[in-house]
């Protein structure tokens, strides 16, 4: 009884604090943006409107801080508007102004109410997630030690802020041999999602992910997250601004110190190296209710749009999701995407990237997490693009090169029926004679180096989801599957190898185990400069030379897991019992990192072999030594 009693009293004693709540709101912080026209605190309700900022016509942009309401009452927040698609479809709100949630609202009267019951007394609320310049420099912050990133100021706005350019590439790889992508961001500043996007992107690019770590090496990619600072510092809208919106300002002459800086760090840079991407990235008003992610282009047939539609086909494959495209609607001054499309002659293609408020195309709502994964698709994307380029070097075997390191084993069937296919067909293998049937490429490589492996087929419905495709390198051999139902017409990387000069590398496809049709068409091998190796390089600088040897006993194969201080000469050794030399695994120059080497006994028999590792510094000290005894057990 005595329970109740207290129970009751202490409900009692809340429901008396939280009528004498008063509710106020904040919006005296970077960013902010809010007329108050009424705060009710008997009614749990506050009702603001978004401010017009220097320039500015349209009012959307929304973002304040209210405290002191009543916890156990919806807390009623009501926005009022002068067009419905400018108020959010969802509005964002979090406590902590960095983990963001989102919320629907109901149209009444001049306004769209948001009403939720929020356990916690104080939140931040606002149009979208939020992204102001602070975030930019925090950005900025993060990647000031990052060794592929150079971040400069190219431009001061008219408020003083500086404009900031991101370069990411390998610093390693000469530049006169890269290709050149740009990106723009926030032109308009209510388009904060955008910046979580290109941040991903960002995120990405700088990684270690594979396809990352050859798009560096194969470009330089430029991007400008943020074009208006000045509205995104003080929450302006800047979509239409006067006197002129920062995306009408391409034209000659421009008026914004960031358009002028931009146009021509893309003319250096294309003059330099050779331009083949750019997107301007944006998205739309954030009360238009669709699921839709698109681009616009101003070139609706030809090369360029064909390159774009083989963009969105990787974009897709990638994400999972559809990327669709609308025709470029006429403006009043030329846009960014136009202004490009039109001075550079060479371009593969330049576009707008419009991706939505709510959902994306299959039907998954936006997160932060989300939109920074879009980011890092939208940078895949850019990678399996810019393989897809022949480039000087590249060895090229096709079905039809019987004599010149094809090998054809088994009855295959040429056809030319599903397009997308090198050369003049493509060999399936009619679903039959399962594990009877193969098409091995040998190259012929000029000299040892390392070399991106692609393979190429044309894929349908019909196709074997379980394709065994064997590689054969120097230190090793990699066996995968291929699912050729997907991901044709294209070439798609296997990864990247050493090869031997001479012809004792190969790929190997074959119908072993196959389920369906198999294909085999074509096999690319692209030289790499392998550098700051892929796959090898961690975050940190071993301090001393060390090797791990593992698994060991093994079978078939045993990794060196190499930590090279310095930069050194390096050469890996396997002996026999005997003291007869199996295999130089490898003998190279290696720049200061830790490495991973695989050396497979698949074609040795077992018993006891030996290693001995020497490594070398350039700068003169000691060497260093280690060898020991290999196990192998089959």
């Amino acid at each position: 009884m005595l329970n109740r009693i207290l129970k009751y009293l202490l409900f009692k004693l809340l429901i008396s604090a939280n009528l004498f709540t008063q509710i106020t709101i904040d919006t005296n912080y970077e960013g902010a943006n809010s007329r108050i026209l009424n705060i009710n605190n008997a009614a749990n309700t506050v009702k603001i409107e978004s401010q017009l900022r220097s320039g500015d016509v349209h009012n959307v942009v929304f973002y304040l801080k209210i405290s002191g309401f009543n916890t156990l009452l919806p807390l009623k927040i009501q926005v009022k508007y002068s067009q419905q698609y400018y108020v959010p479809v969802l509005a964002a709100y979090s406590y902590d102004g960095v983990n963001w949630s989102r919320i629907t609202g109901t149209f009444s009267g001049d306004s769209k109410e948001f009403s939720a019951v929020f356990p916690q007394n104080s939140i931040y609320f606002a149009h979208g997630f939020p992204y102001v310049y602070n975030d930019l420099l925090n950005l900025e912050n993060r990647l000031l030690l990052n060794p592929y990133t150079s971040i400069t100021n190219i431009a001061v706005s008219h408020g003083g802020g500086n404009i900031k350019l991101f370069t990411i590439t390998e610093p390693c790889v000469h530049d006169s041999d890269k290709q050149v992508i740009w990106i723009l961001g926030r032109n308009h500043a209510m388009e904060s999602h955008s910046n979580y996007i290109l941040e991903g992107l960002i995120d990405f690019l700088v990684s270690g992910d594979f396809k990352a770590d050859m798009l560096r090496r194969q470009s330089i990619i430029k991007i400008v997250p943020m074009m208006d600072v000045d509205k995104a510092f003080n929450g302006g809208t800047g979509k239409d601004q006067l006197p002129v919106d920062f995306n009408r300002d391409w034209d000659s002459p421009s008026y914004w110190p960031a358009v002028i800086a931009v146009k021509q760090k893309i003319t250096e840079s294309a003059i330099q190296n050779h331009l083949r991407i750019f997107i301007d990235s944006h998205n739309p008003f954030p009360g238009q209710n669709d699921n839709n992610t698109w681009f616009y282009s101003r070139q609706e047939s030809g090369p360029r749009s064909i390159n774009l539609d083989f963009y969105r086909r990787l974009l897709n494959e990638n994400g999972g999701y559809v990327f669709n495209r609308q025709p470029l609607y006429a403006t009043d001054g030329q846009t960014s995407a136009s202004w490009v499309d039109s001075v550079i002659s060479n371009i593969d293609f330049s576009t707008s990237l419009e991706t939505g408020w709510v959902t994306r195309t299959d039907n998954v709502q936006w997160t932060l997490p989300l939109y920074k994964l879009h980011g890092a698709v939208i940078g895949k994307g850019m990678a399996d693009y810019i393989n897809n380029l022949l480039q000087p070097g590249d060895i090229i075997l096709d079905n039809t090169d019987t004599l010149a390191g094809v090998t054809i084993n088994g009855a295959w069937s040429s056809s030319t029926f599903i397009p997308g296919y090198w050369g003049i067909n493509y060999l399936h293998d009619g679903n039959s004679g399962q594990g009877s049937k193969s098409v091995k490429y040998t190259p012929q490589i000029p000299g040892m180096g390392y070399y991106e492996v692609f393979i190429r087929y044309t894929s349908d419905a019909g196709r074997s989801t379980i394709v065994p495709v064997k590689l054969v390198y120097s230190g090793g051999i990699k066996d995968t599957i291929i699912n050729q139902e997907i991901r044709g017409s294209q070439w798609l990387s296997l990864g990247m190898y050493r090869f031997d000069a001479g012809n004792t590398g190969s790929v190997t496809v074959s119908n072993s185990g196959a389920n369906d049709f198999v294909i085999a068409d074509a096999v690319k091998f692209s030289p790499r400069n392998n550098c700051n190796p892929i796959g090898f390089v961690t975050t940190g600088i071993p301090v001393n030379f060390s090797l791990k040897v593992y698994p060991n006993p093994f079978n078939p194969s045993v990794n060196f897991e190499l930590n090279i201080p310095s930069n050194s000469d390096v050469e890996i050794l396997i002996y026999d019992v005997t003291g007869k030399l199996v295999k130089k695994l490898m003998s190279e120059k290696l720049f200061t990192g830790i490495y991973t080497f695989n050396f497979n006994g698949e074609n040795l028999s077992s018993g006891i072999y030996f290693y001995k590792t020497v490594i070398k510094p350039v700068n003169g000290n000691n060497p260093y030594f280690n060898s020991g005894k290999l196990v192998l057990i089959k």
